[in-house]
């Protein structure tokens, strides 16, 4: 049976157009091998491809139809547990990167993980603001109060901007206390880490498909002390 010219055309066309790719730039070139891409279940990391880097630390990784939609992890050498790191992959663009021993991966194309990162890079900055003027500024109801409405802004900005993307999942859950009026610093910190879990949903499949829950966790235990 002869199939038609143009349904081969066709099936060919949608096999290429379902193609992505990660293209990254790994420094320095000198210390990289083989670069390892596993996609992230809930219980077990799942082995998708790996690619040799090159001379100049580079290396390019096809994602065809198979890949899902998802979180998948990068290790780049051994031990494996320390060097990975992250990322989203939502079956619909391509990923490019560069990544330093120093100054950790950089998102050069990527809507999903730029704005990921450019989220959790921007509230860390005013959280820290917000640590300061407390320390420094204690008394200073109005400073305080600027930097918690300026918080509550950047949450609402990604919101909106990852609205439609796999980021908007992290994004919502890391959805911190902002308090409405003054709070001396102890009463703050005993409501941040009242309030630490309400907008997490335990049962959300993105979420548990990734190392969300078990950093959402450390930052508790160790990062919210007082």
């Amino acid at each position: 049976m002869r199939i038609p010219l143009i349904l081969i055309c066709l099936f060919l066309s949608k096999s290429l157009l379902a193609q992505h790719k990660i293209r990254a730039k790994f420094t320095p070139k000198e210390s990289y091998e083989v670069a390892i891409l596993y996609e992230i279940m809930p219980d077990v990391l799942n082995y998708k491809t790996h690619s040799k880097f090159d001379d100049e630390g580079r290396f390019t990784m096809t994602l065809d139809s198979t890949f899902n939609s998802a979180m998948y992890r990068l290790v780049y050498g051994l031990p494996q547990e320390v060097h990975n790191f992250d990322f989203i992959y939502n079956g619909q663009e391509d990923i490019e990167l560069a990544f330093n021993t120093e100054t950790g991966v950089v998102f050069i194309k990527s809507e999903e993980n730029r704005i990921m990162s450019d989220y959790y890079s921007t509230m860390a900055k005013v959280g820290q603001e917000i640590g300061e003027a407390y320390r420094n500024f204690s008394t200073d109801t109005i400073k305080l109060m600027q930097l918690f409405e300026r918080q509550k802004e950047i949450q609402h900005q990604f919101e909106a901007q990852s609205e439609s993307l796999m980021a908007s999942e992290f994004i919502r859950a890391n959805r911190r206390y902002i308090p409405a009026h003054f709070e001396p610093l102890q009463s703050y910190i005993n409501n941040v880490k009242s309030h630490y879990f309400d907008a997490v949903d335990f049962k959300n499949k993105t979420l548990k498909s990734s190392n969300f829950f078990v950093e959402h966790a450390t930052n508790f235990l160790f990062g919210l002390q007082g």
